[in-house]
């Protein structure tokens, strides 16, 4: 009689996200690229088109054979939710356009559904990820901003004067993705684990 090896459980780094469709990610590629050659390259870090989501939590680095547990806990956080309206638009960055360090696209619409969701999210997943201490704000990651120069300054302040009303696109929410990222030298990559149906 042989025995089975069995296979230690590996550790994957995961996300929760809500996606957006093909045609909001592309009007928010064509504003990247109007900003894009006002920025020193070294000083900004551009979100890939097709990466662009709303976070609604950083799980981190759990083992595989958690992912049946945690989809679980995300399909009852969404119970009673149903789909949301949402809509991509204007421009902002964290913490304050003085002293940028992320560039951003707002979220309106459905807002306090959305976040009562998030908190919803953050509670049943707890015992995977500690709950945030900060309060969330929605929002799709244009960029990441280290150490810019006053030049980048001037030119992040004036882009996001001239788009703050911005309209990118309205979308109907209708799952949220438990997503993967993998990261190399070459960035991180992303892979959709499992999607549950707002309902």
């Amino acid at each position: 009689m042989t025995v089975e090896e069995i296979k230690p459980a590996k550790k994957i780094r995961l996300f929760i996200a809500i996606n957006l469709p093909h045609g909001i990610k592309d009007r928010i590629e064509d504003c990247r690229r109007k900003l894009a050659p006002q920025l020193h390259a070294k000083s900004v870090r551009w979100t890939r088109s097709e990466q662009v989501h709303i976070t609604l939590k950083f799980i981190g680095y759990v083992t595989d054979d958690s992912v049946g547990a945690i989809t679980d806990a995300l399909t009852e956080a969404c119970q009673r939710t149903g789909p949301l309206r949402l809509k991509a638009e204007g421009l902002g960055c964290f913490p304050r356009v003085r002293s940028p360090r992320v560039l951003w696209v707002g979220i309106a619409g459905d807002v306090p559904p959305l976040l009562a969701l998030q908190k919803r999210i953050d509670t049943d997943i707890a015992q995977w990820a500690e709950p945030e201490k900060r309060e969330f704000t929605p929002h799709l990651t244009l960029a990441r901003l280290k150490e810019p120069r006053p030049k980048d300054l001037r030119a992040i302040e004036q882009f996001i004067e001239a788009n703050e009303a911005a309209q990118f696109g309205e979308w109907q929410a209708r799952q949220i993705d438990l997503m993967q990222s993998v990261l190399s030298p070459a960035g991180a990559t992303y892979r959709c684990l499992a999607s549950v149906a707002l309902q």
